[in-house]
C-alpha cells in the first residue's frame, strides 16, 4: 500500500487487535471500519467482500445497523463499481434498500445521494458503447 493508503484487511486487523485489548466493538466502529473499507477500494486495496465481513461479525456481536452503515455500504458498493471488472450491479442497490427496510432503518439525504453515486460509479465504468 502506497503511503497513507490502508488496506481492507490492514483496517480489520487493527480493530482485531483493538478488540483483543478490551475495547469493544461498537456501531460507530463498525461503520468507519466500512468507510475505511470504501476508500481502500477507491485505491484497489479492498474488495465487497470485505464489507461482508464487517457485517457478519457486526451480526455476531449483536450490533444492529442504522442509517451510518448503509450509508458506508453504498460508498463501498459505489467504490466497488468504480471498476471495470466490478460484478457490482444495479441490482445490488436495490438488494440494499430491501435490506434497509427489512432492518427498518430509515434512509436520509445522504443515504439517496450514496445509492445513487453507485449509479454513477457504473454509468463510469461501463460507458454506452
Amino acid at each position: 500500500a502506497a503511503a497513507g493508503n490502508i488496506s481492507a484487511a490492514q483496517a480489520r486487523q487493527i480493530m482485531c487487535r483493538l478488540t483483543a485489548l478490551g475495547s469493544a466493538p461498537s456501531l460507530q466502529g463498525y461503520n468507519l471500519l466500512l468507510t475505511t473499507i470504501a476508500r481502500a477500494c477507491r485505491h484497489n486495496l479492498g474488495a465487497l467482500s470485505d464489507a461482508g465481513l464487517v457485517l457478519q461479525s457486526m451480526e455476531d456481536a449483536k450490533i444492529a445497523v442504522n442509517c451510518f452503515t448503509f450509508n458506508a455500504l453504498f460508498d463501498v458498493l459505489a467504490a466497488s463499481a468504480e471498476s471495470p471488472l466490478s460484478e457490482v450491479t444495479v441490482n445490488d442497490v436495490f438488494q440494499m434498500t430491501k435490506r434497509m427496510q427489512d432492518e427498518n432503518v430509515h434512509a436520509d439525504t445522504v443515504t439517496l445521494n450514496s445509492a445513487l453515486s453507485v449509479f454513477l460509479s457504473l454509468a463510469r465504468a461501463n460507458p454506452p458503447r
